[in-house]
């Protein structure tokens, strides 16, 4: 069967380090196409409300869902491989697959695996947020989505370049954007970007639902966490080809606890915070999010990323652009960030750090922003 182009065009890498992302036709044939709506349509026939990442278990209708109500997520590894198969084969693309380690370097992770499906006629959005630095994310249509505002992934362009965090940079974060592009195109059709750019989801106004099945790979040295890879077993992984399994292999890089320099220590190692911090890791905790940048990307446009594996968190960008603490402060809203801070603050001054940390623990609050 045909593999289609093994490495982006010239346009095309140059569009995903610019913009942050780009979206790439004719990726896999008619009847790969119809073999992924056919998996997909058997997978949420028998979990119609979706099942839990962690352990497949199928959901009902009162389960908790962090990213909205009319949001159904199925973790793909789960799934029987007879039925599944080619949902669980889309990343090992030669397009994809070498892109990936372009990006990321040898011996990358494939991380989060799920189908997401927006129902029909549910009018929420996701708000802009970033997820975590250094990931490479795939969007894959399973059907055709034409028109704006039919639950598709909706990105800002270029804001995974040292930009802040959204809740210091816009007005509101939960409002359609006017530079925002929404994730349209035919199915089959796939979207590769930087996870942490600015993004959201669409509301879904059409009366149909839609899928997207969406992919995270990491670097060698950067532990591979997502629930749908924790819960996934061996025989989850049967008869997967060669280049899946490499993907899937547990953890072999640095251990978490060893870290290279104070930078490390500092983001990874330390239990600090910053004093309004309103969220759980270094992408939304504005203080390390900027040592971070300022740290990461001190690029001298070097385009081949040679033998040895990149630092935790890291892609390509990091040897090719450079920010400044200028570009990166310059980006804030000032006006915003003492608001935003200031409110983080008090909530977390009445109603405690342990009572915050419990929170995130619940099982509302550890289903984290994601596509």
């Amino acid at each position: 069967m045909d593999d289609g182009p093994e490495q982006l065009s010239d346009e095309q890498w140059n569009c995903l380090l610019r913009d942050g992302f780009v979206h790439l036709t004719n990726v896999y044939t008619s009847e790969e196409i119809e073999a992924m709506k056919a998996a997909e349509a058997n997978a949420f026939d028998e979990a119609p409300y979706g099942r839990k990442e962690e352990t497949g278990e199928v959901e009902d209708s009162n389960r908790v869902v962090g990213i909205g109500d009319d949001i159904d997520v199925i973790p793909l590894m789960h799934l029987p491989d007879n039925e599944a198969r080619i949902l669980k084969t889309l990343p090992g693309k030669p397009i994809i697959a070498n892109t990936a380690e372009r990006v990321l370097g040898k011996d990358f992770y494939l991380d989060r695996t799920v189908a997401r499906r927006s129902r029909a006629r549910s009018g929420g959005r996701l708000y802009f947020h970033k997820d975590q630095h250094g990931d490479l994310g795939m969007m894959v249509l399973v059907y055709d989505i034409t028109e704006e505002d039919q639950g598709a992934t909706v990105v800002m362009p270029g804001t995974h370049l040292g930009t802040p965090l959204p809740l210091f940079t816009m007005p509101n974060i939960n409002d359609k954007h006017q530079k925002e592009v929404q994730g349209l195109g035919s199915a089959g059709d796939v979207y590769l970007f930087f996870r942490d750019i600015d993004h959201g989801r669409s509301a879904n106004l059409s009366d149909h639902n839609t899928t997207q099945l969406l992919y995270t790979f990491v670097n060698k040295n950067t532990v591979p966490a997502s629930w749908s890879r924790q819960g996934a077993k061996k025989e989850h992984l049967a008869g997967l080809p060669d280049n899946i399994h490499h993907m899937m292999r547990p953890y072999d890089g640095r251990p978490s606890d060893n870290y290279s320099g104070w930078v490390e220590r500092f983001l990874y190692g330390s239990d600090f915070f910053s004093p309004g911090s309103g969220d759980y890791d270094v992408r939304n905790d504005l203080i390390r999010d900027f040592v971070y940048t300022i740290t990461t990307f001190r690029g001298k446009d070097v385009e081949d990323l040679g033998e040895d594996p990149l630092p935790r968190y890291f892609t390509v960008l990091a040897r090719k652009i450079r920010i400044t603490p200028w570009d990166y402060l310059k980006k804030i809203n000032f006006g915003l960030m003492v608001t935003n801070l200031c409110k983080q603050f008090y909530r977390r001054v009445f109603l405690g750090r342990r009572t915050i940390d419990n929170l995130k623990k619940s099982e509302y609050s550890e289903a984290l922003p994601s596509l």
